[in-house]
């Protein structure tokens, strides 16, 4: 639970709630390489100039321009100008626009890990309204669509999906009411491949399709009823799966800080990586039959 930012989720004129943006789950990713110097370790900084070709000068902010081709056509910016763009997109926050069925929101419309819009009582009520509002959508089987847009990011349409509150008992008690925030695609972002007609399966012989059947059952991988316990947990079911399906750790990540912590502590072994991604040689040895 990382709080990112604080908006305001805007119903209506004049009608604004007080949320707050959390990651409940977000990607790994190796932090940015810095440049140190070699003797002291200190972090270099870096001082980045503009210079002419032609005649060896140095070049300011007022003496560029941005340029993009539309269609063979250039179109000419300056500096100030790009920096203005943003500005003409609208304010910040979350603003509702509608409400949709919630069987139109596909999974593929998860551009990104979504957040948790969680009121908070900055706007005194806010609480409260957003509780009324993810029970009504619940009974109505409802999403909001809204608007999107932080300082940083230009906007984005998103569906927020109601979350009601986890009994405390359970194992999501952490996850109050609320809104789960998918961003969507924008109608250029959507593919639209043209497949072949799918062939029916009178096209198939019954030994053929029984070969199909056979190959998928033979490469199936065991599945591990739930048992209750906590899905973070090293004792989850997961753990009593096959062994490709096991918690896996990120190879590249295991060996970057493998090496970060064999070069800062001194007289340290250098850990080795095993990567479990790996297909299992000896499992799939013994579906040969079914190849």
């Amino acid at each position: 639970r990382r709080s990112n930012a604080r908006l305001d989720l805007q119903l209506a004129d004049g009608l604004d709630l007080s949320v707050q943006l959390l990651s409940l789950v977000r990607p790994f990713a190796k932090p940015a390489a810095k440049k140190c110097h070699a003797k002291t370790n200190e972090e270099l900084t870096t001082s980045t100039t503009i210079m002419c070709k032609t005649h060896g000068s140095l070049l300011t902010a007022s003496d560029t321009y941005r340029g993009w081709d539309f269609g063979g056509q250039w179109a000419l910016f300056d500096h100030y100008e790009v920096s203005a763009f943003n500005a003409d997109l609208g304010g910040r926050g979350i603003r509702l626009l509608g409400f949709k069925p919630r069987e139109r929101l596909k999974l593929y419309h998860n551009m990104r890990p979504s957040m948790f819009v969680e009121p908070t009582e900055t706007r005194p009520g806010s609480t409260a309204a957003v509780a009324s509002l993810v029970g009504a959508m619940i009974a109505k089987d409802r999403i909001a669509i809204c608007r999107y847009r932080r300082a940083s990011e230009p906007p984005r349409l998103v569906a927020l999906l109601p979350q009601p509150r986890e009994p405390a008992d359970s194992a999501r008690a952490r996850i109050g009411v609320g809104f789960h925030m998918v961003h969507l695609p924008w109608s250029d972002e959507v593919r639209r491949p043209e497949l072949p007609e799918a062939l029916p399966t009178s096209a198939f012989s019954d030994e053929q399709l029984e070969r199909a059947r056979d190959l998928v059952r033979g490469l199936a991988l065991p599945v591990q009823a739930d048992t209750g316990r906590d899905p973070g947990g090293p004792s989850s079911a997961c753990a009593e799966l096959h062994p490709a399906l096991q918690a896996v750790t990120n190879p590249a990540a295991h060996r970057h800080y493998a090496w970060i912590e064999y070069l800062a502590v001194p007289g340290s072994v250098l850990e080795e990586t095993v990567d479990r991604a790996r297909p299992d040689e000896a499992w799939l040895a013994e579906r040969a039959p079914a190849f």
